[in-house]
């Protein structure tokens, strides 16, 4: 693991994770993609911080997802097993709000 990374795995912190937790829910009940809320997401919290934590691992979910990889597998260095496992559940049967708001749950 490269040494930015690292450091913004130390920064990404619980707080910070049920906040884009909660902001994802949302977009969901707008009926927006994932992938377009993730682009939007990056590109807002870049243009109100350079250097936001937030924009740069969201950055890598992206690259990931960009790669072939799910939501949940492109996550998965970021979050917790259970957070990734209840996601990715939400993923396979379709309910990722209801799966998102478990995660913030746990």
């Amino acid at each position: 693991m490269n040494l930015q990374k690292a450091f913004y795995k130390m920064q990404f912190s619980t707080v910070m994770r049920m906040k884009l937790y909660r902001k994802i829910v949302s977009f969901i009940k707008q009926g927006s993609p994932l992938f377009d809320m993730l682009l939007k997401l990056e590109s807002k919290y870049e243009a109100s911080k350079k250097g936001d934590v937030r924009a740069a691992v969201i950055r890598y979910w992206i690259r990931e997802m960009n790669n072939g990889k799910d939501f949940s597998e492109a996550i998965k260095e970021w979050v917790p097993p259970a957070e990734m496992m209840l996601i990715q559940a939400g993923e396979k049967s379709g309910a990722m709000e209801e799966a998102i708001n478990n995660a913030i749950d746990v």
